[in-house]
């Protein structure tokens, strides 16, 4: 892992959705500097804050999550989506079956140290790449 993989985040628009087995606390330490990618998950509206945990050695963002200390779950019927993080959104609220409608979704962020955070349409299944996901 080079320097510049030094933090992930994955944000929540709007409502976002993400099924989670329990699974073992984020730390809740961002990586020291050069030593691993830093995740950040901002459960918005679903409740739970925002909660940052550290992977020594992921390559990409579904490694980064597990290796952070987060539980995820993905779409039954597309394991490249995320559904539930830490067990949000709750299963009374979303099925985790079928892709979510567009308001409803966790979504994927990347920047440059000291840049200016930007969608990154590969999502959590892409290769951590530059220096903030």
């Amino acid at each position: 892992m080079t320097p510049r993989r030094a933090m992930a985040m994955i944000g929540l628009t709007l409502a976002g959705l993400v099924l989670v087995a329990p699974g073992r606390p984020a730390r809740a330490d961002a990586c020291p500097a050069g030593e691993g990618t830093t995740v950040v998950v901002d459960f918005g509206d679903l409740g739970g804050g925002v909660r940052v945990g550290c992977a020594p050695s992921a390559s990409t963002g579904f490694e980064a999550l597990s290796q952070a200390g987060f539980s995820v779950t993905t779409l039954s019927s597309n394991p490249a989506f995320v559904c539930r993080i830490d067990g949000l959104p709750d299963p009374d609220s979303e099925d985790c079956v079928d892709t979510p409608p567009g308001d409803a979704f966790w979504s994927y962020w990347t920047a440059d140290l000291g840049g200016t955070w930007s969608f990154n349409t590969s999502g959590a299944g892409g290769s951590i790449r530059g220096d903030l996901e």
